[in-house]
């Protein structure tokens, strides 16, 4: 054991320069494993050599982690090759293990599970484009439900890794978009999960943010709003500042739970907390929304509320476009204000998780008096007034909501019947109605009449939150096309 004790000497010298970083501690403890490899077997060789297997785990996830902040900020090019030496580095891991006569640990067989896995889901959410065909020059697949069944395995592990795996576990079981499906069993996987990962850490923020977001998707808003006080709770008792994040899921939590007042305090909060944030224009719309649902009465401060939007406006941030550009609307007519609270419900996809005790108020609010719109004669008339196609819409998803799913395919009927005399701004609407109906239909089995409407969406462009539509959109076309094979 001669050379063990030289090459352990040798890693454990301070060094100097470039020595000091990580690289060269990589290469001197996988040196050293690979010597002991040579040398009489024991626990201290097998620990060391998969020491140095983590060690390049770490440097290969680091490298993912790079690409996938590099696409993020629009470094296409970049992102692909970083993306590229990453599969690199933890193909060279999987060959030299499968090579090495040494049994492996479970935290190093975590640890290339996991970066596989997250791989093929980073992969798989690249959008169609410029990145997507670099990808499959350079040879690269997607494959999501592969990642994540890596991903779930060193999750259910328990061990190393697996609170990573289960943070990218529920990112995609909670926030991105299901398609067709809305339940379709992934809220009790991510149940799951989180009472897997709560029991070993129980006061971590994230996971409380997370165990908020299921409580909402699964209509339970008002419990929803303590897990994620106590998530907010947890991060200032370490010290630190409430970030903006949670803060703005806090605000969003009361507005789903239909408690206005609670909401507006809340999201002023957001507007009141430091650093950079792209959703505060959407905080000033909200509060907005929540002035016109609590005091109708009170025009001037529905009007400043609006004003404020453009002025806390995030440049830059979509969100916040799309904020400015209804804050706009809304500024030049405000006889639509009862309509705001439930368009934004609908846009942050809220609306889709109200119970239908709370939808049937909000769907008598738009079809009486206070709208001044007899939904009814604007049916039959088809009539192409400013209020026309957000409230068609609204309806339409609020009738869904209280089970009336004949009510709501009419109303969606006659909006998409209006499409050659929509205004461009008024697209948004038409994007989403055939949306909505596509999903009526694949719940009915009519398969090809979904896939006529979700074709007819995607073709549409340049709408408000398009961005959030065309995921969604996406993922139905994948669910169809895997439903004609």
């Amino acid at each position: 054991m001669a050379d063990v004790s030289a090459f352990a000497t040798a890693f454990g010298s301070p060094g100097s320069g470039k020595t000091k970083k990580a690289a060269a501690a990589k290469q001197r403890l996988a040196g050293l494993a690979k010597a002991m490899e040579t040398n009489s077997g024991g626990d201290v060789v097998v620990a060391l050599r998969n020491a140095a297997w983590d060690t390049r785990l770490v440097a290969a996830e680091a490298k993912l982690l790079e690409a996938m902040l590099l696409l993020n900020i629009g470094s296409k090019i970049s992102g692909s090759l970083a993306l590229r030496k990453s599969w690199k580095a933890f193909t060279a891991i999987q060959t030299d293990i499968r090579a090495s006569s040494l049994p492996i640990s479970q935290f190093v067989a975590n640890g290339v599970n996991f970066g596989v896995g997250l791989f093929f889901f980073v992969v798989s959410l690249v959008p169609p484009g410029l990145v997507a065909k670099v990808l499959k020059m350079l040879g690269f697949r997607g494959d999501r439900a592969l990642g994540l069944g890596l991903v779930r395995g060193v999750s259910d592990s328990g061990m190393g890794r697996s609170g990573f795996a289960a943070m990218i576990l529920l990112f995609s079981m909670l926030y991105l978009p299901r398609g067709f499906d809305r339940d379709d069993g992934t809220l009790d996987d991510a149940s799951d999960v989180l009472d897997g990962i709560q029991a070993r850490y129980p006061n971590a923020a994230l996971f409380l943010l997370f165990r908020g977001q299921l409580l909402r998707k699964t209509g339970r808003a008002a419990d929803a709003s303590d897990a994620v006080e106590e998530a907010i709770a947890q991060t200032r008792a370490a010290n630190i500042a409430a970030p903006c994040t949670l803060l703005y899921e806090l605000a969003n939590t009361h507005f789903h739970a239909l408690a206005w007042s609670r909401a507006a305090t809340a999201y002023d909060d957001v507007l009141a907390a430091d650093g950079e944030f792209g959703m505060r224009g959407m905080s000033a719309l909200s509060i907005a929304a929540c002035i016109a649902m609590t005091a109708p009465q009170d025009c001037d401060g529905f009007r400043a509320a609006l004003e404020r939007v453009a002025a806390v406006a995030t440049p830059k941030s979509r969100y916040d476009d799309a904020a400015t550009c209804l804050a706009s609307r809304y500024l030049a007519h405000p006889l639509l204000a009862p309509l705001l609270a439930t368009e934004l419900l609908f846009f942050k996809h809220d609306l889709a998780h109200l119970a239908a005790d709370q939808a049937q108020p909000l769907l008598h609010r738009l079809t009486a008096a206070p709208m001044g719109v007899d939904f009814d004669a604007l049916a039959r008339t088809a009539d192409n007034s400013l209020a026309f196609a957000p409230l068609v819409l609204c309806v339409a998803a609020l009738r869904r909501r209280v089970g009336d799913t004949a009510g709501a395919r009419t109303a969606l009927d006659v909006l998409i019947a209006a499409e050659p005399e929509l205004a461009r701004s008024e697209r948004t609407y038409l994007a989403f109605a055939l949306s909505e109906r596509a999903e009526i239909a694949h719940a009915a089995g009519d398969l090809d009449a979904a896939g006529v409407d979700v074709a007819r969406a995607r073709k549409l462009k340049d709408y408000l939150f398009s961005f959030i539509l065309t995921r969604r959109l996406r993922v139905c076309e994948a669910a169809l096309a895997e439903a004609a094979a």
